[in-house]
């Protein structure tokens, strides 16, 4: 089953097989369910957003189920996968219970990890003052570069940057040395990839304040190693893109080709913004065309398109053909470049340009997805006005353009979380749109979903033509 090239497929497939004939499922090894339980907890799949994490959670804890049926016993990767998603989302009661199961089993954990495991846990759910006790225990168990990088971690496995930092702060006070990997993590939080940006409109790109942050401890890490890295490398490079110093960004993507690292289409990325703020735009998009034609993906261009954009905002019909002519040869070229428009004036909080934007596409490009008008409801919300981003997706229903409650989505999450009396009267109104029952699964899943870290479990809208 999992030969396949796709683990997404392998996951479609189990769950026919268990419909369909599950005594089929006998046949798997534990190195299958392993990878299924993984794939599960991470989503890995070809949804455009990533599914909430009560979803996540059912369909791991069936196939772990499924495991446990036929094999009697979980695996130890198996057993990991699990603990990691209770932890994630907070559970302490099930992290508990599976700890017995894991007992029964005589299933032996590394020194400190249940540990680790309910650190993060009590993290998530709000609980500070018990993970710092849980803490204490962890320092007991392992060194103090790997406890202190756990607190780090957990930290921004529940998305405070805050706390992130400051953890960062006593670190440095205390003597403990910085590590890349956790480090890492939380400029991960300061600077959320592109991927996640466009999925989740919620999230901020990098800004000065965080490249700031970026930059300070970065170069903490840098003074303590002298080989640091390519993540790191690509931070130190972006932050100081963010702060107009693009040739610092230049020097330091020079020094980690210098290093050996691979360069990724995110290097690629920043050589291209670097090299627009310089307004060596000709070798821009020498860096753009040379990535294409190795990956032949289009990812390198959103970096430029937005680059492009903060040179010259106007992102006007002159403006996307002015750019649209140098990539003449890419198939899908127009439809990436009004979508990386779309998407950058969305996350600015401007709804005319993301209006306008929208309807352009959707009346020149073969094939533009209709999910770009929740686009136009989110800079509404970025722009402090929810009421009217709902307003928006109504008219387009009224029109006939969707029936998709998913749409609505972050702007109720944002609502749950930031507005809840709000969120009652959209609720109303959305119930003369759609079926009852789909609008109470819609309050639902945005009443649990603003329990979580945002970024964990907005929904992407549905990529549908």
């Amino acid at each position: 089953m999992l030969q396949s090239r796709h683990f997404a497929e392998a996951v479609e497939l189990y769950e026919r097989i268990a419909e369909q004939d599950p005594q089929q499922l006998a046949h798997l090894e534990h190195a299958d369910f392993e990878q299924l339980i993984r794939c599960a907890v991470e989503d890995i799949s070809f949804a455009p957003g990533l599914a909430p994490m009560a979803d996540r959670r059912m369909r791991a804890e069936a196939i772990h189920g499924t495991m446990l049926r036929y094999h009697a016993k979980p695996t130890r990767a198996a057993a990991a996968h699990m603990l990691g998603l209770y932890s994630r989302i907070g559970d302490v009661d099930a992290l508990a219970e599976y700890a017995r199961l894991m007992e029964a089993h005589e299933i032996v954990l590394g020194n400190g990890e249940m540990e680790v495991h309910l650190m993060r846990a009590h993290l998530t759910a709000g609980n500070e003052a018990e993970a710092l006790r849980q803490f204490e225990a962890v320092k007991q168990c392992l060194d103090p570069e790997s406890a202190w990088a756990s607190l780090l971690t957990a930290y921004c496995v529940a998305g405070n940057v805050l706390a992130a930092t400051e953890t960062l702060d006593k670190m440095v006070d205390l003597g403990v040395r910085l590590e890349s990997k956790s480090l890492g993590l939380v400029c991960s939080l300061l600077a959320p990839k592109r991927g996640a940006l466009l999925r989740d409109p919620s999230l901020k790109p990098l800004d000065a304040d965080g490249a700031r942050t970026i930059r300070k401890y970065t170069d903490i890490l840098g003074d303590q190693q002298s080989a640091l890295s390519g993540q790191i490398w690509s931070f130190r490079a972006a932050a100081a893109n963010v702060l107009g110093e693009h040739d610092r960004a230049l020097l330091f993507l020079e020094r980690m080709v210098q290093q050996g690292l691979r360069v990724t289409q995110t290097e690629n990325m920043e050589h291209i913004i670097a090299l627009v703020g310089l307004g060596r735009i000709d070798e821009a998009y020498g860096v753009y065309s040379q990535a294409f034609r190795v990956t032949s993906t289009n990812v390198p261009l959103l970096a430029a398109v937005e680059a492009l954009a903060s040179v010259e905002p106007a992102a006007d019909d002159a403006f996307i053909k002015r750019f649209e002519d140098r990539i003449s040869t890419l198939v899908a070229g127009r439809l990436t470049l009004i979508s990386a428009f779309a998407h950058a004036f969305s996350r600015r909080g401007d709804a005319p340009s993301t209006e306008r934007l929208v309807s352009h596409g959707l009346e020149t490009v073969y094939r533009f997805a209709l999910s770009h008008h929740a686009l136009v409801a989110w800079a509404h919300v970025k722009a402090g006005e929810p009421d009217r981003g709902v307003a928006y997706l109504a008219q387009q229903i009224s029109l006939g353009t969707t029936t998709e409650v998913a749409w609505f989505m972050p702007v109720l999450a944002h609502l749950a979380r930031h507005e809840p009396q709000r969120l009652d009267r959209v609720l109303d109104a959305l119930k003369s749109l759609f079926p009852a029952q789909r609008v109470a699964e819609a309050e639902a899943a945005a009443r649990r979903d603003a329990a979580l870290p945002i970024s964990l479990v907005l929904h992407a809208p549905p990529e549908t033509a």
